[in-house]
């Protein structure tokens, strides 16, 4: 009588609970990352606001450096312009307005203001010869809870 040897594979298939395990196993990293794409979202936003604002900034700096010396948006001290939207919709807030909940009434509410600082640096042009100017944009983000600000400075000299 011949036997046949019944030929046993090594070889077997994934069973359910070894799924299940392995399921629950990349379910655990995957909410692990989940924070981490929060925060990344959060930077990204925060990152925005601060090109906006800088680009404000720069605008306001660059409108003041092309003004004559005497303008009286030139005159030593600090100017504002309040609280406004930079967004299409063109919504202006009172002027003045400078409370965090006005901040964070809409998106991309900013105020912009600005301070003078008379500089002598020459004793040919007796008094302030030089204008320092220090543009401020600020805003509240709602995400931190608190205000951020940039500032930008340059300046403009009585010779022109």
């Amino acid at each position: 009588m011949i036997m046949q040897r019944a030929h046993i594979s090594s070889e077997r298939g994934t069973t359910l609970i070894e799924a299940m395990i392995a399921a629950a196993v990349m379910t655990v990293g995957v909410l692990g990352l989940v924070p981490l794409f929060y925060r990344s979202v959060e930077g990204i936003a925060v990152a925005s606001k601060i090109t906006q604002a800088t680009s404000l900034a720069e605008s306001k700096l660059d409108e003041l450096a092309r003004l004559p010396y005497a303008a009286s948006q030139l005159d030593v001290g600090a100017h504002t312009e309040g609280v406004s939207n930079i967004l299409s919709t063109g919504l202006t807030l009172s002027p003045g307005v400078t409370t965090a909940s006005a901040y964070g009434a809409t998106d991309g509410t900013f105020a912009r203001s600005w301070a003078v600082t008379g500089m002598d640096y020459s004793s040919t042009y007796p008094g302030d010869d030089y204008k320092l100017i220090t543009v401020t944009v600020s805003w509240y983000d709602n995400g931190a809870k608190r205000m951020r600000s940039v500032s930008l400075t340059g300046g403009k000299a009585i010779l022109e």
